[in-house]
């Protein structure tokens, strides 16, 4: 089916006037009917036409005896439903209208109007919807009953015969019609009513098939006896000549095949009845039949006479073709019109004789040397159409260089200004590269042009020598350019490029301000384990200026400033009173043993200073491992002083005292004994403690 947009298809022939629907709720009813004397059949090609038994006329429009309701009412309408065969649009439905020639996607009011309305008439109001599986068998007025099933199966299949019903309808369509009828209810259930339909119209069916063979048998027998005995039919004589000609009442194709009879088989045999009672395709079965026998008797004759008469044909192909009779556009249909006018084609013995595919082969060789000719015209032709489409691009892409687009420009808010103007129409009318495009390329290019600006406002701002704080305003940061450089690059591209430097400097001051507390928690937990070290021991009531004289010399000591060795001072102070609180707890067991444990509460605490024991040390294994992670990474010279400062830490820790080293040797002895029998039962609070230290 062609594209609907070229003015559509024409208007339909004849129909009735315009629809007018039931009242809502009444039946949509039509008066009961004797069978239709129309029949459908499909071609070989698989088109259906339709057949009157009665007229022996065929038909490639469906009868109106044959339409649903809503057939009918639709056909009032100018309106027609279409299915686009389109390649974007493939398999959508449109709407063409007749009389305005105006095709639309959306479903008319009108057309929608009709479908609702004949869907509500099509059902009784009130009543029970139609279709389903459900049951029915609420009384009706005047409903017949039978005694037996199989009279009431009976009853309704009367009812079916007297309707009419055909094999090829369906069970809504036979319903809408006979649900009014008392017969109806001769069956109580809708699903024994369907059951019935169906037995009736497979049976009819079948029955309709047997007598159409037997007939078919009886009809091609007396067609092929007829056509024996006809002796001006004979192995040259066609079936029917088939011409082009456009039928306006098919909106599907732009041209069909319509059979026009000139003296052949059909001329000939047309009134003939054996000829007429068969069907077409078997005619020409049967036709065929026939012209294979008689072809086989002449076979000898033609193939002798084949080659001169194509030779000659050609011949007279060329004469007309340098008269200029025959161009490259003149078409099959209208050949031989021209050919056998030729004096040469009607002097000459045998041509009238030449098969119609020796004609069409000849002709087709002689048209597609006229067509080659052609395309080399045609060739010449795109050559200068493809230089008018470079040449609208052209100047396409140099209207888009005068818009001055950004990086930030969008199609959006370029197209009201250019959608009229000339080289953007110029631009819709080629293949090739769309103006979208073109303006994404554009946009490309406008974004490389933006790292190059980006590159060179960056090294001028290296250049200054001055760094960009996060306090830094776009008013400053616009000093440190030249001003060539401030009236080449765009101010949209400076603004962008001052944001980055901005953000840099924001999270480069977030970073410093992380290093500086972790350097500054080292330096405590360095100065803690310093207080740990004083010999000897600091216990609560220990003063800071008694501390400050032991240590005021060390490294850790001089590390911080006196405010933050206060606060490391208090808090170890205060840990320490947590640990006497906790030796104070009574316990309800034995003190101590013989090998110096302690029980009961004792041991509860212990775990628990172990337990915070070993959570320092995750914390100081932790912190060391993450420095150790970031200085593998960094680049920068303040990890450098954090690995000096690590290293600082690890001497310092090496050169103690030998007597702190003994000491704590003979303190850590004990510890390491005591937490050896932590193992094997409790211990007292006292070595608990010690082990803590």
């Amino acid at each position: 089916m062609s594209f609907p947009f070229r003015g559509g298809p024409p208007p339909q022939r004849g129909g009735p006037g315009p629809f007018r629907p039931p009242p809502f709720g009444g039946p949509l009813q039509r008066p009961l009917q004797p069978p239709s004397p129309w029949m459908t059949h499909t071609t070989a090609e698989g088109k259906t036409y339709y057949y009157n038994s009665s007229t022996k006329k065929t038909s490639w429009e469906k009868p109106e005896e044959l339409k649903t309701p809503l057939e009918r009412a639709l056909a009032a309408t100018p309106w027609k439903e279409y299915v686009s065969t389109d390649q974007a649009q493939k398999g959508k439905k449109y709407y063409y209208n007749t009389e305005t020639k105006k095709t639309t996607w959306e479903m008319p009011p009108e057309y929608k109007a009709i479908l609702d309305s004949v869907s509500q008439g099509f059902f009784p109001a009130p009543g029970p919807p139609m279709g389903g599986g459900g049951r029915d068998d609420a009384p009706r007025a005047g409903e017949i009953h039978f005694e037996t099933k199989e009279e009431a199966v009976e009853a309704f299949w009367k009812l079916l015969e007297q309707t009419g019903v055909l094999p090829t309808w369906t069970w809504s369509e036979t319903m809408r019609l006979i649900i009014s009828h008392p017969s109806y209810g001769a069956l109580k259930t809708l699903s024994e009513r369907r059951d019935a339909f169906q037995r009736f119209v497979d049976t009819k069916a079948k029955k309709e098939m047997e007598e159409r063979e037997a007939k078919l048998v009886i009809q091609r027998e007396a067609f092929r006896n007829l056509l024996a005995a006809r002796e001006d039919i004979t192995a040259d004589t066609r079936f029917r000549i088939r011409q082009f000609s456009v039928d306006p009442h098919d909106c599907e194709a732009s041209f069909v095949l319509t059979p026009t009879l000139n003296r052949a088989c059909a001329d000939l045999l047309g009134e003939e009845p054996a000829f007429v009672e068969l069907a077409e395709p078997e005619r020409e079965k049967v036709f065929a039949e026939h012209m294979q026998k008689l072809r086989a008797k002449q076979l000898e004759e033609v193939r002798e006479t084949r080659k001169a008469n194509i030779s000659a044909f050609e011949t007279i192909l060329k004469s007309l073709t340098e008269s200029g009779a025959i161009t490259v556009k003149t078409r099959w249909k209208e050949a031989p019109a021209i050919y056998t006018s030729h004096p040469s084609y009607t002097s000459h013995p045998t041509l009238s004789s030449m098969e119609m595919t020796d004609h069409l082969l000849c002709w087709e060789r002689h048209i597609r040397r006229l067509f080659e000719a052609a395309i080399r015209d045609h060739e010449a032709e795109l050559t200068a159409r493809r230089r008018r489409e470079m040449n609208a691009q052209a100047a396409f892409r140099q209207l888009l260089e005068e818009l001055h687009l950004t990086r930030a420009s969008t199609w959006k808010s370029i197209y009201p200004g250019i959608k009229d103007d000339p080289r953007y129409r110029a631009a819709l009318r080629f293949f090739g590269s769309s103006p979208l495009t073109m303006f994404w390329d554009a946009l490309m290019l406008a974004e490389d042009r933006f790292q190059n600006e980006r590159r060179g406002v960056l090294d001028a701002v290296k250049a200054s020598g001055v760094t960009i704080e996060p306090d830094t305003v776009f008013e400053n940061f616009l000093t440190l350019l030249d001003d060539e450089m401030k009236a080449t690059v765009d101010p949209n591209s400076l603004r962008i490029v001052f944001e980055e430097l901005i953000e840099k400097a924001n999270q480069k001051a977030a970073d410093d301000k992380r290093r500086a507390e972790r350097r500054l928690r080292r330096k405590m937990d360095a100065f803690k384990s310093l207080l740990k070290r004083v010999d000897p021991k600091i216990v609560v009531d220990t003063e800071w200026e008694t501390v400050r004289l032991k240590i005021e010399n060390k490294t850790d000591f001089m590390a911080l400033e006196e405010a933050q060795r206060v606060e490391v001072f208090e808090k170890f102070i205060a840990r320490l009173k947590e640990k006497d609180q906790e030796k104070d707890v009574p316990s309800d067991k034995s003190d101590e043993d013989e090998d110096g444990s302690i029980a009961g509460e004792g041991d509860s605490r212990k775990r628990k200073s172990s337990k915070r024991d070993r959570g320092d040390r995750y914390r100081d294994r932790r912190d060391r491992d993450r420095k150790r992670h970031r200085r593998h990474r960094s680049r920068s010279g303040s990890e450098d002083e954090d690995e000096r400062e690590r290293r600082r830490q690890k001497r310092k820790r090496s050169n103690r005292s030998d007597d702190e080293r003994s000491s704590e040797g003979e303190e850590g002895g004990r510890v390491y004994a005591k937490k050896g029998r932590e193992n094997k039962g409790p211990g007292t609070a006292s070595e608990g403690e010690e082990g803590e230290v």
